[in-house]
C-alpha cells in the first residue's frame, strides 16, 4: 500500500481507539486526538514499538491543512456576517486590547529569559493569537456554540486572525529590512481591507444566488460539491494573495450562511469535517518533541501559566470595558486562554529568517498543546466560576458593573440616528473601497493591455483612467449620495432644543461627505495622470460641485 493510505489507516484507527477511551472517561474528544498524534508521531511514538508509526509526514500535513480549511468553512456557515456584526465593535476593541497586552507580556518575558529584542518581539506575537480550531472544536463538543459568549469569542477570533496577518507582514519586514516599515504595513493593511471587501461584496451578490438556484433544482450531492468548490476556490485565492487559506474558507462560509441552503450544506459536509478535523488535531499531537521539552520545561511552564492567567484577565477586562456583563466577560476570557496554528507560523517565520533560536518553535508547539489540554476544561467550568466570582463580589461593585453594562447596551440601542450614521458611513467606505478596486484593476490589467497594443504611456494612462471611472461610476455615485437625506438630529424626546441644534454639523453631513468623495476620486486620479492634468481634472470636478450645490 502507498505510505499515505497506510498512514491514514494508522491515524484513524489509533485516533478512534483513544477518543473512545476519552469519551468513556468523559474527557474532551479533541484531547484524545492530540494524544493519538503523540502516540503515532515521530517523536514520542518512536519509543513505543507496539504502535505503528506515521511515515509520510508531508502528505499528512497537507491533509491537516485541508482539515483546517473545512473546519473554518463550517464555522463560517454557522456565524454569518450579520451575526458577527452584533458583537463587531465590542469584539474588535476587546481583541486589540488583549493582543496589545499579550504582546507586551511576551516581550517582557523574552527579555526576562535573556533573549534579544527581536526574539522577544516574536515571542510576544506568538502569545497574542488564540487557536480558532481548538476553541471551535471544544465549543462544539460542549454544545455551547449558540451561546452569547460564544458569538463574542468568534468575533474576537476573527479580528485576531486579521490582525495576525498584519503581524506576519510586520515581522517579515523586520527580517528583510532590519526594522518594521510603517509604509509597508499601511499598504498591506489597506490591501487586506480591499481584498476582504471585494471578496465579500462579489460573493454576497453572486454566490448565495447560485447556491439558492442549485438548491432548488439539484440534489444534495451537487449542492455539496458546489459549496466545497466555492470554499476551496476562495482558500486558494487567499493563499495566492499571501493570506491564510483558512481565512478565505471562513469568509466563504460566512457568505454562504446568508443563503437559504446553509443548513443543508452544513449537514452535508459534517462527515467530511469530522474526518479531516481529526487528521488536523492528530497532526498537532505529532509535533510534540521530547528533547526541547525536557531542556526548557521551566520556560514552557512559565509561558503557559503566564499565558493562561494574563489572557484570561485581559480579555475579561476588555469585554467589561466594552459593555459586556461580568458573567459573559469571564466566560469569554476563560475560553480564549490558548495559542495555536498562527503561533506555529510566526515561530516558523522567525526560524526561516534566522531571527529566533531554533528551540523557539518546539517551545511554541509545547505551550500550544499544553493550553489545548486546558481549554476544554476552562470553557466547561467558566459558567460555574463566573457565578462563584459574582457571588463573592461586594454588592456595590456587582451593581455598578451591571448598571454599566446595561447603560452601554441601552446607549447602543437608543441612538437610532447614530446607528443610521454608522450604517451610511459603512456604505460610503465600502463604495470607496470598490471604487479604489476598480482603479487598481484598471491600472494592473487594462493599462498593460493597452500598452501592449502600441499605445503610448500617457495615452494608456488616460484610457485606463477613463475605463476605471466607467467601471467605478456606480460606486462613485453611491459614495456621493450616501448621506443625501441624513440628519444628525437625535430621536430622543428628552433632548433639549439647544442640544439638538448643537449636534447639527455646520456645513451638513451630505456636503462634507461629497467633498471627501471628490478628494478620494482626485487621489485616485493622481495615480493615473501627470501632475498638471490631474490637477485640472480635480479642479474641474470641484468647479462642477460648487456650481451645482452653491
Amino acid at each position: 500500500m502507498a505510505p499515505l493510505i497506510r498512514d491514514l489507516a494508522v491515524i484513524l484507527a489509533v485516533a478512534g481507539i483513544v477518543t473512545l477511551i476519552f469519551q468513556r472517561i468523559r474527557q474532551p474528544v479533541v484531547l484524545g486526538y492530540i494524544v493519538a498524534g503523540m502516540l503515532v508521531g515521530p517523536h514520542l511514538g518512536k519509543n513505543l514499538p507496539f504502535i505503528p508509526q506515521v511515515t509520510d509526514l508531508p502528505n499528512i500535513h497537507t491533509w491537516a491543512e485541508i482539515g483546517v480549511i473545512v473546519l473554518m468553512f463550517s464555522l463560517g456557515l454557522e456565524f454569518s456576517f450579520k451575526k458577527l456584526s452584533r458583537v463587531g465593535i465590542s469584539a474588535s476593541l476587546t481583541a486589540l486590547f488583549e493582543m496589545t497586552g499579550m504582546w507586551a507580556l511576551g516581550y517582557g518575558l523574552g527579555r526576562y529569559f535573556g533573549w534579544n529584542p527581536t526574539q522577544s518581539i516574536f515571542l510576544g506575537a506568538m502569545l497574542a493569537v488564540a487557536s480558532t480550531t481548538i476553541i471551535l472544536k471544544s465549543l462544539e463538543e460542549l454544545r455551547l456554540k449558540t451561546r452569547r459568549f460564544s458569538e463574542h469569542i468568534f468575533g474576537i477570533l476573527v479580528v485576531e486572525d486579521l490582525v495576525a496577518i498584519l503581524i506576519l507582514v510586520a515581522l517579515s519586514s523586520l527580517g528583510a529590512a532590519g526594522g518594521v516599515s510603517g509604509l509597508t504595513l499601511m499598504r498591506s493593511g489597506f490591501q487586506l481591507l480591499l481584498v476582504l471587501t471585494g471578496w465579500f461584496v462579489l460573493g454576497y451578490f453572486l454566490v448565495p444566488r447560485a447556491i439558492r438556484y442549485v438548491g432548488r433544482l439539484a440534489s444534495e450531492e451537487l449542492l455539496t460539491i458546489l459549496a466545497l468548490g466555492f470554499c476551496f476556490a476562495l482558500a486558494v485565492s487567499a493563499s495566492k494573495l499571501g493570506y491564510s487559506p483558512a481565512l478565505g474558507a471562513f469568509i466563504m462560509g460566512s457568505i454562504l450562511a446568508e443563503s437559504t441552503e446553509s443548513f443543508r450544506i452544513e449537514e452535508a459536509i459534517k462527515p467530511l469535517r469530522n474526518v479531516f478535523g481529526a487528521i488536523f488535531f492528530v497532526s498537532v499531537g505529532m509535533l510534540m518533541e521530547l528533547e526541547p521539552i525536557i531542556e526548557h520545561w521551566d520556560w514552557i511552564l512559565i509561558l503557559a501559566a503566564s499565558l493562561i492567567i494574563a489572557k484570561t484577565k485581559l480579555v475579561t477586562l476588555g469585554a467589561l470595558l466594552t459593555g459586556q456583563t461580568l458573567r459573559t466577560s469571564i466566560q469569554v476570557g476563560m475560553g480564549l486562554a490558548n495559542i495555536g496554528e498562527f503561533s506555529f507560523i510566526i515561530a516558523g517565520l522567525g526560524l526561516s529568517l534566522h531571527l529566533t533560536h531554533p528551540d523557539l518553535y518546539p517551545i511554541a508547539v509545547s505551550v500550544s498543546i499544553l493550553t489545548a489540554f486546558t481549554t476544554p476544561y476552562f470553557i466547561r467550568s467558566s459558567n460555574r466560576f463566573a457565578k462563584w466570582f459574582e457571588a463573592r463580589l461586594p454588592i456595590t461593585v456587582s451593581h455598578g458593573l451591571t448598571r454599566y453594562a446595561a447603560l452601554t447596551q441601552e446607549r447602543r440601542s437608543r441612538h437610532a440616528n447614530r446607528a443610521e450614521f454608522y450604517r451610511l458611513l459603512m456604505r460610503w467606505l465600502l463604495s470607496g473601497l470598490l471604487l479604489t478596486l476598480a482603479f487598481v484593476v484598471s491600472g494592473e490589467l487594462i493599462k498593460p493591455w493597452v500598452i501592449g497594443h502600441g499605445w503610448s504611456e500617457s495615452n494608456a494612462n488616460l484610457a485606463a483612467w477613463c475605463a476605471a471611472l466607467l467601471i467605478g461610476a456606480p460606486f462613485f455615485w453611491s459614495m456621493f449620495s450616501a448621506f443625501r437625506s441624513f440628519s444628525f438630529e437625535s430621536t430622543e424626546a428628552s433632548k433639549a432644543p439647544h442640544e439638538l441644534h448643537a449636534r447639527k454639523p455646520t456645513f451638513g453631513t451630505a456636503l462634507i461627505t461629497r467633498l471627501l468623495t471628490l478628494i478620494w476620486l482626485g487621489g485616485l486620479t493622481y495615480g493615473f495622470l501627470p501632475g498638471r492634468p490631474a490637477l485640472l481634472v480635480i479642479a474641474a470636478l470641484f468647479a462642477v460641485f460648487f456650481a451645482v450645490f452653491f
